[in-house]
């Protein structure tokens, strides 16, 4: 295995989608934990896991943020023109 999989994923299967998954799953998590907390159903394992959640959500955000798969922008290739639609 090579390591450059863990930056871009396997061959066919790119890392950006499970790494937004995770990282919008981690922030519902900590509002539910969190929520769970202020409306006082439950005492202080709410708390703890509303915490390690942000922690971990904001932790997985940086390279959700960093890796994104595709072009940012249209390419250009050249003697081609861009097509446009019409106006």
């Amino acid at each position: 295995m090579k390591l450059s999989f863990l930056w871009r994923g396997l061959p066919g299967h790119p890392i950006h989608p499970p790494l937004t998954d995770a990282t919008i799953g981690t922030y519902t998590f900590a509002t539910v934990a969190g929520l769970a907390e202020v409306t006082g159903i439950t005492q202080s394992a709410g708390a703890y896991g509303w915490w390690i959640a942000l922690i971990f959500g904001l932790i997985v955000t940086v390279p959700t943020a960093l890796r994104r798969d595709g072009p940012s922008r249209p390419s250009r290739t050249p003697g081609k023109k861009r097509r446009r639609a019409p106006s």
